[in-house]
Formats: C-alpha cells, sequence, structure tokens
C-alpha cells in the first residue's frame, strides 16, 4: 500500500508541475509561432520587382510583393502575445489599407483619373516623380488622346533653339483599374504551417514529459 500511495503523490506533484509549466511553454510556442510568420511575410514582401522598357519597375511574380522603398515590409506588425492560462494566440498583420487591396485584389473605379506613370516618369525605386502633384502647369506637359480613345499625359521635349524634337509618353489616365490579388499572406500562412504545427507539438510533448516524471 505504502508504494501505491507514494506513486500517486508522485504523480500529483509531476501533474501540478506540468499545469505550472503549460502557461510559459504554450506562450514561447506562440510567440516563436509569430516571430516565423512574421519573417516569412516580409520575405514574400521582398520580391524582385521586373522591369519593362517602356513602364518601368513593375511588381514581383507570382504570390510576392516587389519592394519599392520597403515601407510596407517595414511596417507589418506581430510577435506579441495575447491571452492568459491555457489561452495564447498572437496576429501577425499591417496597418496599411492598401495591403488588403494587394492580398485580394480590386476593381476601381475614379470620378476623375487614375495617373499611372511609364518609366519615364518614375525615380529609379518606382515612383512616380511628381507624385501628390498635378502635371498641369509642369513645364512642357499637355494631354493628349490617341486614335485608339487613350489619354495620355506627355512632355514634349525641345532644343536649345526652341524647336520641338521630341514627345515623351509620361503618364496614361485612366477611369477604371483592376489589381490582380497576389495572396502573399494566404500563402504564406500555408508555407508555415509545417513550422507552426512541429512547434507546437514540440512543446506538448515537453509539457506531456513533465506530467509523466520526466
Amino acid at each position: 500500500m505504502s508504494v501505491i500511495v507514494r506513486g500517486l503523490s508522485e504523480c500529483e506533484r509531476n501533474l501540478k508541475a506540468a499545469q505550472r509549466g503549460a502557461g510559459p511553454s504554450m506562450r514561447d510556442a506562440v510567440a516563436r509561432s509569430g516571430m516565423i510568420v512574421l519573417r516569412a511575410l516580409k520575405q514574400r514582401m521582398s520580391g524582385a520587382p521586373k522591369m519593362d522598357a517602356f513602364w518601368g519597375r513593375t511588381g514581383a511574380d507570382g504570390d510576392f510583393l516587389g519592394a519599392r522603398t520597403g515601407g510596407t515590409r517595414n511596417r507589418l506588425q506581430g510577435g506579441t502575445v495575447m491571452g492568459s492560462g491555457d489561452a495564447f494566440w498572437t496576429a501577425v498583420g499591417s496597418p496599411d489599407k492598401h495591403v488588403k487591396t494587394a492580398e485580394e485584389g480590386a476593381s476601381l473605379s475614379a470620378s476623375g483619373f487614375f495617373r499611372i506613370p511609364t518609366g519615364a516618369a518614375q525615380t529609379s525605386s518606382g515612383v512616380d516623380r511628381l507624385a501628390g502633384q498635378s502635371i498641369k502647369g509642369q513645364p512642357g506637359f499637355r494631354l493628349i488622346r490617341t486614335k485608339a480613345g487613350k489619354l495620355w499625359g506627355v512632355k514634349e521635349n525641345y532644343t536649345r533653339g526652341g524647336f520641338f524634337k521630341s514627345m515623351t509618353f509620361m503618364y496614361l489616365f485612366v477611369k477604371h483599374i483592376k489589381i490582380r490579388g497576389r495572396h502573399v499572406f494566404a500563402r504564406t500562412l500555408k508555407d508555415a504551417n509545417p513550422q507552426v504545427g512541429a512547434i507546437a507539438q514540440l512543446a506538448g510533448r515537453r509539457i506531456t514529459m513533465v506530467g509523466n516524471g520526466g
């Protein structure tokens, strides 16, 4: 009988120890999982952009976002663990509204016009040189409409003597834009699931070992 009593007491101690360690173990597992997802998400937002002879810098291929200034990627948030007891969770995401459009895609319409810069109107990072400014009043700029009905903002180039030399297409003006969904978040979660699952299983095994007296 004394052997059985001693065994029950040891089992009780082990179970209490496992209960005390379960919270910190699961919190650590959730924190590590969140950081894995955050790192993977940043990588998917660092896709190599393409270059087009006319349109300049364009987006990356596949389920990636091409980094321009890196601002969107740097504003990603995650890793903070919330909850208590045996229930913990974390969230990884972005405060930027345009990220949802990039993820899911969208069809946008304007009462005026959207202005799409060509390579000639972009900075080296692919940003519109006149971002936030109207082309009205800009030296040499004017609007033309092609035979196909497209509205363009062009810049006329002149020689030093004041003679017309050439015309550079700078902006395409459109009423509607269709943005393809990149599904960066969905793909990141799918790719990270095996690692996250492995971390959760390891945490569970450690808690079980403590409960078994290991």
